[in-house]
């Protein structure tokens, strides 16, 4: 939230300094501490696995393998078999 409130505040006092209402934008100062998330960000290994053994036979099973991946990554992808 602060950093919305943050990002929102610095794009309007922006906004103001283009149009010549305020000199400087002061909120540019201020440093934003990151947001420290309870969970983690991703799949463990084994995890990964079970989730695509689970999908083996499922008609989208190519979108959970892509998942993650840059779209050149995601082309060479094929169905085990194929």
């Amino acid at each position: 939230m602060v950093q919305f409130v943050h990002a929102v505040l610095r794009n309007a006092l922006q906004a103001a300094v283009r149009e010549e209402i305020i000199p400087r934008n002061v909120a540019k100062l201020v440093t934003v501490a990151t947001p420290k998330y309870g969970v983690n960000r991703g799949l463990t290994v084994d995890q990964a696995r079970n989730v695509l053994k689970a999908a083996q036979d499922e008609r989208l099973y190519a979108l959970y393998v892509s998942w993650g991946m840059r779209s050149a990554e995601a082309v060479a992808v094929k169905r085990p078999g194929t």
